[in-house]
């Protein structure tokens, strides 16, 4: 069986992605507007990339 390879393009998105909505929960954090300059990103809401941070994971740090 061989091992597919993913593109490097690939990886370069999904790094920008991580990065950017990290510095969106920072930005947001301490007040600094705009949050980004990315237009997909101003527009949609995605989940935390630092999954504690969401609410169902609140609820449970503080619940369970």
């Amino acid at each position: 069986m061989q091992m597919i390879k993913p593109k490097e393009e690939i990886f370069q998105y999904y790094f920008y992605f991580i990065k950017e909505r990290m510095n969106i929960f920072w930005n947001k954090y301490n007040s600094i507007q705009p949050w980004t300059t990315d237009e997909i990103l101003s527009i949609h809401k995605f989940t935390n990339v630092y999954r504690a941070m969401d609410r169902v994971s609140q609820y449970l740090i503080r619940n369970v």
